[in-house]
C-alpha cells in the first residue's frame, strides 16, 4: 500500500519537476541569472522563519547526498510543505519581490523533492545546470533588481554553487 503511494508521489513529483523544467531548457542567460538571484534570495530570507535546525538537517542532506532514512524523508517532505505554504503567501502578495522570492522557492522545492525520490537526481542536476547558467550575469542582474527596488540594498544574498549532491561538474 505504502509503496504504491510513495511511487504515486514520485510520478507526480516528476512530472512537476518536467513542467518547470520545460520553461528552464528555454531560458536565456539573463532569465538563469534571474533564476540563480531568485534561488539565493529566498534561501537567504528563509533563515529567519525557518527553524534553524531543520535548515541545517536539509543542507547537510544536500551536501552529503546519501540516501535518506524513512524518517529523514519524512523531515524533508514536512520542510517541504512548509516552503509550499510560504511560496503560496509571497505569490498572493503579488509584489516584484515576492514574485522573485516565489520563483526561488520553486527551485528549492524541486530540490529537496530529489533528496526524497533519488530517481528525480538526474532532473535536479539538469535543474542546477540551468541555474548555473546564469552566472556570469548573477551580479548584473543583483545590482539592476536592487536598482528597481524589487532586493534591498544590502540584502544578505548567498553565492552558491550547486548543492553538492546536484553538481555536474
Amino acid at each position: 500500500m505504502f509503496g504504491f503511494l510513495r511511487r504515486a508521489g514520485e510520478k507526480a513529483a516528476e512530472r512537476d519537476m518536467e513542467k518547470h523544467l520545460r520553461f528552464f531548457r528555454v531560458a536565456g542567460p539573463e532569465q538563469a541569472a534571474m533564476l540563480r538571484v531568485a534561488a539565493a534570495q529566498s534561501i537567504a530570507a528563509l533563515a529567519p522563519v525557518m527553524d534553524k535546525h531543520d535548515l541545517d538537517f536539509v543542507f547537510d542532506a544536500l551536501g552529503k547526498g546519501t540516501p535518506l532514512t524513512p524518517d529523514q524523508s519524512v523531515k524533508i517532505s514536512t520542510f517541504n510543505s512548509r516552503l509550499i505554504q510560504i511560496q503560496t503567501k509571497a505569490y498572493e502578495d503579488n509584489s516584484p519581490h515576492s514574485t522573485l522570492m516565489g520563483s526561488g522557492i520553486t527551485a528549492w522545492i524541486l530540490t529537496f523533492r530529489a533528496l526524497t525520490y533519488p530517481t528525480l537526481t538526474p532532473l535536479a542536476m539538469e535543474l542546477w545546470q540551468h541555474i548555473e547558467r546564469g552566472q556570469d550575469h548573477y551580479e548584473e542582474t543583483l545590482l539592476d533588481l536592487v536598482e528597481d527596488g524589487v532586493v534591498e540594498p544590502g540584502a544578505a544574498v548567498r553565492t552558491f554553487a550547486p548543492p553538492t549532491c546536484f553538481a555536474t561538474a
